[in-house]
């Protein structure tokens, strides 16, 4: 071999760029998501509703939708209960499950259902989150069984 030091080089050069290029950016690296579906059905006899969500929670405690997919809830029988999002945290500051929503419903309006908006979410101090879909006025909780599904559940413990 002629030049064995610009060997050297040029595969240092190149380890450096695959690593760089193929290493995740700790935005990446640091945050658990979970993606998920699910099936509610109507009282009436049949599929009432489904949904679909992926759900990340960051390092910093902080649960958020992944906005690059499209997060939705979808009425599936024109029986007077609309589809409706919901999300369930566990507060590790408090030490409790906390509900939030409706954010979003869908009462046989869309063919594509209706797009769960990526807010409602505590700022942080979350380790444990889920997306829900509910017909009608029920939410997640006891009693609810029958009318709620859970669509996506993560969890984040360092």
């Amino acid at each position: 071999m002629r030049h064995p030091r610009l060997l050297r080089i040029l595969v240092g050069v190149l380890t450096l760029a695959t690593v760089t290029l193929v290493a995740p950016t700790p935005a990446q690296a640091a945050s658990r998501c979970s993606t998920g579906s699910a099936t509610v059905y109507s009282p009436t006899g049949g599929v009432g509703a489904t949904a679909s969500a992926r759900v990340c929670i960051n390092d910093k405690y902080r649960p958020t939708l992944d906005t690059s997919r499209y997060n939705y809830v979808k009425d599936q029988k024109a029986d007077g209960y609309a589809a409706r999002a919901w999300f369930r945290y566990y507060d590790t500051w408090y030490g409790y499950w906390a509900t939030s929503g409706p954010f979003v419903a869908d009462d046989t309006s869309t063919s594509t259902g209706a797009e769960i908006p990526n807010y409602g979410w505590p700022v942080e101090n979350v380790d444990q989150a889920e997306v829900w879909v509910c017909l009608g006025m029920a939410r997640p909780g006891y009693g609810s069984e029958d009318r709620c599904s859970i669509v996506a559940y993560v969890e984040y413990y360092e």
